[in-house]
């Protein structure tokens, strides 16, 4: 099947009264323009009841046969295909040629030989007025008294197979499984009568069919003996592949079967091989013709959703409700997690395009280079960027000289001294509580609300640092960081950000501002309008991390690979145990059509080695979330989680450390463990940003614990009601639990963009 279940046909079984519609459902009309009167004169006595009881048959039912209503579909396809098919002179050529060859026989004077054939014509039209009787009884549903008509009609060799297989249909109806065999047996015996006959491999196609037989009905189907009846062998055809779930042969049966009744089946066929298009095309066919209107409107929700049109998905769902009080019971849905997260190779297909196409990681990795500053920061900037770069090649020990030795350096500048101090060491936590108690007493510094608006996007929540960096703008309009990265901010959480006019910066940038910075901003403003230029060129990729990161997002969105791979190497040299820096040079120099060489490389370079795992512990997020994904598509992650597990005892308290084993766990699919552990870092440790509520959630789905998930989601929603990802979990999780209502809600606030979630999926629930 597709990444995700769709429906299937199994459980819909072919109409059992179109097998009644054989061609031995013929008139028993003889030929009265013979010749020969003594031929009559020889068989009048004979045939004289015989044919009074056929008329009487015959008159009844054409009587009955006119009373049926014929449904006309206004569609073309329908007028294509007119009941062309079946072969209704059967009885009457074979007849006439009984009779044509009787009379040859009497004019050679061989006239006990047609006297024989005439008692033949005789038995045969016998057989004939039973057979038609029991097709009458059973088109009434008079099962038990169609099976006698049937059974006398089977004394003729030409009738035998038909009639065993009309007598099987009543047993079936009257579910009688063991007649229901007895007949299919008898008229599998008696299939040798028919292997001459036009419908041989329609007849062989029916028996082996109910017998099981699928492979030897698909022969039949293939190997056709006459184009009778070949809408009918098609779609047994199409349910015998979708049991085999060769969906796209079940597919090219129905097509050729070129019918309108169909196209509701082909939207669920099309739908399950993950075409959803054509599925919807085929869906919105159905409900044109009113044809499982319903079903059809509500599986045509499921596709639209599948292709991230949610309006529409929610508009059907209403719509199909208002029309069905129990619309919440046509295939109901079960939510759950892609397994796309945890398969190495998609997840190492997407690790490049995750990190610098999406705009969360994007951005994220450039908050996570981003310098922090001081106060009167044009004459402290050289010796924080000098710190910065001095603690990640581990001479710690200077970093604080160079931090403290600044000019200008005011009270202000000692708490953010101190607070970089920790940073330096990746304890985020404890710069972000430093910053916080230093806006309490200096509320007014515009340095220190970008410091901790930075702290915010290095933790991934950018609600928070959105407003910290608005703050910063407003008491410093110089402070172009702040501006940019608000305006980052404002792409990550659904803001416009294009209410910040960056161009203005360009002219505010020639005011005493050296050639370096002007690149940098430029280039940061470039980013954030997603125009890949670069105004004054690539900046100096031996200078500062922060540089070199935004060198490389540009290489890689300009698909310069020789650059990218430079800016990765330029990285790393500069720090060289850093963990970001070592994970991109990884996936940069190697080459992923060998999954295998990726892997061990994976293995070898970032597991006990001698890289810096301090952000594991104690610091930013993204180290912590590239890590564990790479080690995802090495199949490794449960080795870290075994290294956690063991250091829990150390550095339990941390809540970067809890952070990283709840993540872990996620990908190691330890769902129940992530869900109580993401419960405590939210109740206890007051984690509640809605990065961290949006994973909790993911634990709870694939825990199976749906109410919190959607408890999860709700909180999420109001910490940042642009995150599309919580929005759509919970629409699947609305609709799940049979509230079209609120799911139709979370729906329309997404829309038709073609959203696709990275985490979620849904399949059709066979247990409701």
């Amino acid at each position: 099947m597709a990444e995700e279940e769709f429906l299937n046909l199994d459980d819909e079984e072919l109409d059992e009264d179109e097998l009644v519609d054989v061609p031995s459902q013929v008139e028993e009309k003889l030929d009265t323009e013979q010749n020969n009167k003594l031929i009559y004169i020889i068989i009048i006595l004979l045939l004289t009841l015989i044919l009074l009881l056929g008329g009487v048959v015959f008159y009844l039912y054409m009587k009955k046969k006119s009373e049926i209503k014929h449904e006309v579909n206004a569609t073309q396809i329908v007028e294509k295909v007119k009941e062309k098919e079946k072969p209704k002179q059967k009885a009457n050529s074979k007849i006439q040629e009984w009779l044509k060859e009787a009379e040859t026989l009497y004019k050679k004077g061989e006239k006990e030989k047609a006297l024989l054939l005439y008692q033949k014509i005789a038995k045969y039209n016998q057989a004939l007025s039973w057979f038609n009787i029991g097709v009458a009884r059973l088109k009434d549903q008079n099962y038990t008294a169609a099976i006698e008509a049937f059974d006398e009609a089977s004394f003729d060799d030409q009738l035998k197979c038909e009639s065993a297989l009309n007598a099987a249909v009543c047993a079936y109806n009257l579910k009688d499984k063991a007649l229901f065999e007895r007949y299919l047996a008898l008229a599998k015996e008696y299939l040798v009568f028919e292997k001459s006959a036009p419908l041989y491999s329609y007849y062989n196609t029916l028996l082996n069919y109910y017998q099981n037989a699928y492979p030897e009905a698909i022969v039949s189907i293939i190997h056709p003996t006459s184009d009778y009846y070949r809408r009918k062998e098609f779609f047994i055809g199409s349910k015998i592949y979708t049991s085999f779930e060769s969906l796209q042969n079940a597919i090219n049966m129905l097509e050729h079967a070129d019918d309108a009744k169909n196209f509701f089946t082909l939207g669920l066929l099309y739908a399950n091989t993950g075409e959803y298009q054509i599925a919807s095309d085929y869906l919105q066919k159905a409900i044109d013709i009113k044809d499982h209107y319903n079903e059809a409107r509500i599986a045509l929700s499921l596709a639209q959703n599948k292709l991230g049109n949610l309006s529409t998905a929610a508009r059907l769902l209403e719509e199909t409700q208002q029309d069905d009080a129990n619309a919440t019971e046509i295939y109901p849905i079960k939510v759950a997690l892609k397994e796309s997260l945890f398969d190495p190779v998609i997840a190492q297909e997407e690790f490049q395009k995750s990190v610098f196409i999406d705009k969360f990681y994007k951005f994220s990795l450039l908050f996570y280079y981003a310098p922090f500053k001081l106060s009167f920061y044009e004459n402290g900037m050289t010796q924080i960027t000098k710190g910065a770069k001095n603690v990640d090649i581990d001479k710690t020990k200077s970093a604080m000289e160079y931090l403290s030795n600044g000019k200008n350096i005011a009270h202000i500048n000692f708490e953010i001294a101190r607070a970089v101090e920790f940073s330096l060491s990746h304890n985020l936590y404890e710069t972000h509580g430093i910053f916080k108690d230093a806006l309490k007493r200096y509320p007014w510094d515009a340095v220190l609300h970008y410091n901790l608006g930075l702290t915010y996007a290095q933790m991934f929540n950018f609600k928070e640092a959105y407003k910290e960096f608005a703050k910063a703008q407003t008491l410093d309009s110089t402070l172009f960081e702040a501006a940019v990265f608000k305006s980052f901010c404002a792409h990550l959480i659904n803001k416009d950000p294009t209410i910040e006019n960056l161009d203005r910066i360009y002219a505010l940038l020639n005011v005493d501002k050296d050639e370096a910075y002007k690149k940098r901003i430029s280039a940061l403003i470039n980013i954030s309008k997603d125009t890949m230029t670069m105004s004054y060129g690539y900046l100096p990729a031996d200078i500062h991390p922060f540089d070199t990161a935004i060198d490389m997002v540009f290489a890689y969105n300009r698909s310069e690979a020789g650059a990218y791979k430079e800016s990765t190497e330029a990285l790393k040299k500069l720090l060289p145990k850093d963990l970001v820096a070592n994970i991109l040079y990884i996936d940069a120099h190697n080459d992923k059509r060998d999954i295998k060489k990726y892997a061990r490389d994976i293995q070898q370079k970032l597991i006990d080695s001698n890289l810096d795992f301090r952000p594991l512990y104690f610091g930013e997020t993204l180290p912590r979330e590239l890590y564990v994904r790479m080690l995802n598509i090495a199949g490794v992650v449960p080795v870290l989680v075994n290294k956690l597990e063991k250091e829990t005892a150390k550095y339990g308290d941390y809540i970067a450390f809890k952070l990283t084993k709840a993540y872990a766990y996620i990908y190691s699919r330890n769902f129940e463990k992530a869900y109580r552990l993401y419960n405590e870092l939210i109740d206890n440790c007051k984690q509640s940003d809605t990065h961290t509520l949006f994973l909790a959630a993911v634990a709870a789905i694939g825990s199976h614990h749906p109410a919190n998930a959607i408890a999860l989601l709700e909180l999420a929603k109001l910490e940042d009601t642009s995150n599309l990802e919580s929005r759509y979990a919970l629409g699947l999780l609305y609709q799940e639990a049979k509230n079209f209502d609120g799911a139709a809600i979370q729906y329309n606030k997404i829309g038709d963009i073609g959203f696709r979630s990275s985490y979620f999926t849904f399949f059709i629930n066979p247990s409701k």
